[in-house]
């Protein structure tokens, strides 16, 4: 017996076509799961089904050869009629749906069956997961639960897939239609990296960008509005009440400018463009030791060269990000910053006297799953092509990072495209 459609048919077939999943190469991460599914259930047939307008096909088969059967004589025809709910069929030949398919009195021999939707979050049953037996049988409650969860690993690896599509789409173009994934894990982590590269890159270009408006037309604005208050001031006398209310106007106006100059120069240092990292850094040191309590000792080469604009960056980014965590959660009053170049090599060092880090959490660092500041400095420096080292305990802590040496000019996109005058010092 055929199963009927859908109520939303359409959408849940455009919802198919718009996870480009049908008719593609096997992927392993999919295998995996359909395989692990089989062991499970203690089946000899598995499969990851999508049923399209006319047929069920296979994005992923563990015992049979067969890619594909028409729509009409499939079991996850029925399946998707259910959008929570697992199908279970103990014995096929006694179910009036199955009992004449050509699947259940001829090859394969279907008997026993069992399937849990793939549902999307939009509501939609795409396919099923599914796990067959050519003999009459039932599954344990706990093989049913297992089963259902395998199915929402499936819908993850879908959804992973479609945000993920635009990449992917890129990747294929460049390389002309990939025509194997690489494995599960190697290929995940390529995306997501790249997706991270992405939004750091426009990350900081947005800093960039918003540091230059700050500078250059709100805070030519606020000097304009500071110059026009001084000449209402002098055009009162001293004693005059409107003069006080002015010189009030004027203080403020001084306060926000330096506030908008500090903000301009946390979110992107105009000097690290135009000077370069050592007058950058000694500026945004200087800053922090007025500001706070904290005393850095600066060792920077004062020979030091122009490097890659992208490597000058990295290296502010994460002292800046060092500093902040030291301030914030280490205790101590001191820090120091050495910056030694070797050979093609650059070794950073940043160095505290605090209370240091728990080793538990010492060990969750080190295992890139702990912190948005952490991951995002050793995404920075992975992308250099360096890498990031944390050393710990009761007397301090220092953080390493080791990146290849790469002067101005060496596959480097820095240009100085204005060299016009450096702000003044900013307010930290």
């Amino acid at each position: 017996m055929s199963a009927t459609l859908p109520d939303s048919e359409r959408q849940r077939l455009k919802a198919l076509a718009d996870e480009h999943l049908l008719d593609t190469l096997p992927e392993k991460n999919f295998d995996n799961l359909t395989r692990l599914a089989a062991f499970i259930c203690g089946t000899p047939i598995s499969l990851i089904s999508l049923v399209d307008e006319s047929r069920q096909w296979f994005k992923s088969r563990i015992g049979t050869e067969v890619e594909e059967t028409p729509r009409d004589m499939a079991f996850c025809a029925h399946t998707i009629l259910s959008t929570g709910e697992l199908t279970v069929v103990p014995d096929a030949t006694k179910d009036r749906r199955f009992a004449s398919n050509p699947l259940v009195t001829d090859d394969p021999n279907i008997r026993f069956y069992a399937g849990a939707p793939l549902v999307t979050r939009e509501g939609f049953a795409l396919g099923s997961l599914c796990v067959i037996d050519r003999v009459p049988r039932m599954l344990t409650s706990q093989q049913l639960e297992a089963l259902a969860i395998l199915r929402d690993q499936v819908v993850r690896e879908i959804e992973l897939r479609r945000v993920a599509g635009g990449l992917q789409n890129a990747v294929r173009d460049r390389n002309d239609e990939l025509g194997e994934r690489n494995e599960e894990i190697l290929q995940q982590a390529k995306i997501l990296q790249s997706l991270t590269t992405r939004l750091m890159t426009a990350q900081d270009e947005e800093r960039r960008r918003i540091a230059r408006e700050l500078h250059d037309s709100a805070g030519q604005l606020l000097v304009a509005a500071s110059l026009n208050v001084e000449i209402v001031m002098n055009g009162l006398s001293t004693s005059s009440p409107v003069r006080e209310a002015a010189e009030c106007c004027r203080d403020l106006l001084r306060q926000l400018t330096a506030e908008v100059r500090t903000m301009s120069y946390l979110l992107h240092p105009p000097l690290l463009d135009e000077s370069g990292l050592l007058s950058a850094l000694t500026l945004y040191v200087q800053g922090i030791q007025d500001r706070s309590p904290l005393q850095v000792d600066l060792e920077i080469p004062e020979d030091l060269p122009r490097m890659n604009s992208r490597l000058e960056l990295v290296l502010f980014r994460v002292i800046q990000e060092c500093l902040t965590n030291i301030h914030r959660h280490s205790g101590s009053k001191t820090a120091r910053i050495r910056l030694s170049p070797q050979s093609h090599m650059l070794l950073l060092q940043i160095e505290d006297d605090g209370k240091g880090i728990p080793p538990h959490r010492l060990h969750s660092i080190n295992s890139q799953g702990s912190g948005v500041g952490m991951q995002g400095m050793r995404e920075r420096v992975r992308q250099m092509g360096g890498h990031m080292n944390i050393h710990s305990d009761g007397l301090g802590t220092r953080v390493e990072f080791i990146l290849p040496l790469t002067l101005a000019g060496e596959n480097d996109e820095f240009e100085i495209k204005s060299r016009r005058r450096a702000p003044a010092e900013p307010d930290f």
